[in-house]
Formats: C-alpha cells, structure tokens, sequence
C-alpha cells in the first residue's frame, strides 16, 4: 500500500505541500471553538466518519496517532476497521492540564478517562522518553508493548552547510553582528522548564561582569518569560532577540551560531524530565557545539566533552563556566561539533526513527 496521512488540523503546515502523499484536512466547526475541550470531543465524531469514507478506498493496514488531548479517534477507527492500532506519546494530557494549566480542574475526569482508553486500547505504544516508558508501566500497560523511540531530525535540513548559503549570510548582516564575535543561540520557547531564568542569569553576569569581550547572544523564539529577559538584558547590545521565527527558515538562523544551548530544568512537582528536546537533535545535525543540561534524554544522548559540555540543570556558574569555555576554545567547538553531528546521523535521524517504528509494527 502506499501511505495515507489523514492531518488533523485546521492549518496547512509548512512544507506538507511538498510530500507527494495525500494529505486530507477537516477543519473543526467554528461555532465551538469558545470551549475548546468540548469543541476536542465533538471533533472526534466529525474526523472518524469522515476517515472512514476514506479508509474504505485506501484500505489502511494501521491507524498511527500521535495521542493530544481529548482525541478518541484513532481507537474507534482502529475498532471499525478492525487494524492495529498504534500511538504515539510525548506527554500525558492529564498531567499537563493538572500542571501546566490555567484550566486545572476542567474536564480533568473526561480527560482522564479519555487517555487510559488510548493507552489500554492501543497495540503498540511508541513514547519520546525513557521516564515516559517507565510512566505506563505504573499506569498498569503491558512494557511489552512499548517502544521508546527519541525524536529525529532531517539531516538534510539541519547541516553544517547551510552556514554558507545567501540566506544565512543575509540574516547575519541584518542582524548586524560582527566578523569577530562568536555567537551563542538559544532557539525554542520562553518557558521556565527550558531554563529561561537560569540562562537569562547567566548572560547577564557574563556581559555585566566583563567575563568575555566577544561573545554575542542570539534568543530565538518566544514565551512566558521573553519579556522579563528582555528587561534583564535590554541595556546590552551583545542581546539579540529575533521573536518567534517560521520552522521553515530556523536552521538558517542556527547556522551562523558557534554555540548552542540546551538549558533545560526538570519538570515542575518533583517529575521526571521526560522531554527529547527537538532542538537538541537540530543542534547536532548542524554541527554546532552545545552546552546542555545533564537531564534525562539529553544526558543519555550527549556525552561530556565528546559531544557537548554538559553542565547540572539549574546550575548557573556551571552555564556561565560552559560557555566561557567554548567561547575561548574554537577547537574544541569544533571538534564537539563534528562528534555530535556523527552521533545523530547514525542514531536519530527521522529515517532512523521511522525504521525503529516499521520493525516495532511487523512485530505485532
């Protein structure tokens, strides 16, 4: 057979016109889009019978759903169709809506039970992370039919090459940033799990305190904690925000990068990082030399002083300390560098990840 994408999404994403598979987009009703979780289920109902119709044409052999709040679909069509059913977890509903919420207690029962339907129901349970993995087998799963299986990267996209390309060289003059500094980037959202406050910190002191003369910071992206950087920083010209950039043009601004950061600070509530941070793998396919917390996945991918400098998550000497050391060391940025990109070419590509998947499927 060849492959169906039925998208679930009211929005063309970027660069889902050019893959030559059908791509098939129901757009929810409007006119519930006040209360989001009852405009979620009443979805459901709306994305089967119109799958179905489609479904009985491409004859599927496997419904594969990457699991978000409140989707019940794929279990009813893998139960109509009577195929496997396969999905796929980069957290649990329940555990965000009761922590990362504004909305708490909202629907929380229907959420709940929502997802232990997706979890018991489905034959074959792929999770980013290792804590994820060990988060189901609590719950009660099977471990058998779990497959831990990290995020990916295109490494087509995201490589060294890109540094010497129009677009790059462009995007670094109108940014106006000098042949002579050595440019560390964060790119990702403002959030307080991806270290925002302890990197903001850490920048600060290194400009304040005269620490390096030629470093320049480059933040890309957007979020919860972008303001109170900005205030922190805003009296140094070495600070360069550029706002949330397309997915489409971020390797361009990654490439002109020396330094890269992956600041990330466990969960709030005593969990278990249980991330693969996409911008970490994105990192590494372009050839850059990293400077990571030493947290669950990251630790388990990168290597101090191989392929990145990994420092203790929330530790802001220890930040300030790691990047101080690449700033001054060019040789050693590259060579992390180059060992990074090798180490993510042979384990994490998407090409990879979609093989660790098709041989779990043949399994069932």
């Amino acid at each position: 057979h060849g492959v169906n994408i039925v998208h679930v999404s009211s929005y063309q994403f970027p660069g889902t016109s050019e893959i030559r598979i059908p791509i098939h987009i129901f757009n929810p009703w409007r006119f519930l889009n006040t209360f989001s979780e009852i405009s979620r289920l009443a979805y459901n109902s709306r994305f089967v019978r119109n799958t179905l119709k489609i479904a009985a044409k491409t004859k599927p052999d496997i419904i594969y759903q990457r699991y978000n709040i409140l989707n019940y679909s794929g279990v009813t069509l893998a139960r109509h169709l009577k195929i496997p059913f396969i999905l796929e977890i980069h957290s649990f509903a329940t555990w965000t809506r009761q922590h990362w919420s504004r909305t708490k207690g909202r629907f929380l029962r229907s959420i709940h039970n929502v997802e232990m339907l997706n979890l018991k129901a489905a034959d074959l349970l792929i999770v980013v992370s290792e804590p994820l993995r060990k988060d189901l087998i609590n719950l009660g799963i099977d471990e058998k039919k779990i497959l831990v299986n990290p995020i990916g990267v295109d490494p087509q996209k995201f490589n060294p090459e890109v540094e010497a390309e129009l677009r790059t060289q462009g995007l670094k003059r109108q940014l106006k940033i000098g042949s002579d500094k050595v440019i560390v980037g964060f790119a990702g959202s403002f959030g307080p799990w991806h270290g925002i406050p302890e990197l903001t910190e850490a920048i600060y002191e290194i400009l304040s305190k005269h620490l390096c003369s030629n470093a320049c910071f480059l933040l890309i992206g957007d979020g919860q904690y972008r303001a109170d950087t900005e205030k922190k920083l805003r009296n140094y010209e070495n600070v360069i925000f550029t706002g949330q950039v397309p997915y489409t043009e971020i390797q361009y601004y990654l490439a002109f990068c020396n330094i890269l950061v992956v600041p990330n600070n466990p969960p709030m509530h005593g969990k278990e990082f249980f991330g693969s941070p996409t911008k970490m793998f994105e990192y590494m396919a372009m050839g850059k030399a990293i400077v990571a917390s030493n947290l669950g996945q990251i630790g388990l991918v990168l290597e101090n002083s191989k392929t990145a400098i990994l420092v203790e998550p929330g530790n802001i000497r220890e930040l300030i300390n790691g990047i101080l050391m690449l700033v001054k060391d060019g040789n050693l940025r590259e060579n992390l560098g180059k060992n990074a990109r090798k180490k993510v070419i042979a384990e994490h590509t998407w090409k990879e990840n979609t093989k660790r998947v098709m041989e779990a499927v043949q399994r069932l």
